[in-house]
């Protein structure tokens, strides 16, 4: 893996100090587990740090929405997709077999969790934020054993 990093590096225009090596090397090693190819890896993981109430600096994985329903499209998952407007709300239904998961996320749902401000995308494009907050909750229902614990990239813009 080390190896392939470093021909991907020296092909392109990326700086190569040991921060960026280890950035890369890590999101290739979520991708491996993730069952992803390592430059798909590089462009769709993104990494997060922050640091936990008692002070330790916790390290992380993040995946777009998008990503979380691409690995669980590719376990035989099928999306349904319904929007409703009183109050603005998204329902995310994934079905595989006999298999059912559903999560609706509601605009009040958002404002309760105080991500909607009077600019930014929750002010510009609702719909889409709660479409995708309950396709990245009904992916880590669906699918946990392909996510284990990853955030979306959505969620992660707001912690």
């Amino acid at each position: 893996m080390k190896s392939a990093c470093m021909a991907i590096l020296m092909g392109s225009n990326v700086d190569p100090t040991p921060q960026r090596v280890g950035d890369l090397m890590h999101r290739m090693m979520v991708g491996r587990e993730l069952g992803l190819a390592p430059m798909t890896a590089v462009r769709a993981v993104n990494t997060h740090s922050s640091t936990g109430r008692n002070g330790e600096l916790r390290f992380g994985a993040i995946l777009s929405a998008q990503m979380m329903l691409g690995l669980a499209k590719s376990d035989g998952w099928k999306l349904k997709i319904v929007y409703g407007d009183e109050p603005l709300a998204v329902t995310v239904t994934l079905t595989r077999e006999d298999e059912i998961v559903e999560e609706t996320w509601t605009i009040d749902d958002a404002k309760s969790a105080g991500l909607v401000r009077n600019s930014g995308p929750w002010a510009h494009y609702p719909k889409q934020m709660l479409r995708w907050r309950a396709v990245a909750d009904a992916c880590r229902v669906a699918v946990p054993e392909r996510l284990a614990g990853v955030h979306s990239t959505e969620e992660a813009a707001d912690f």
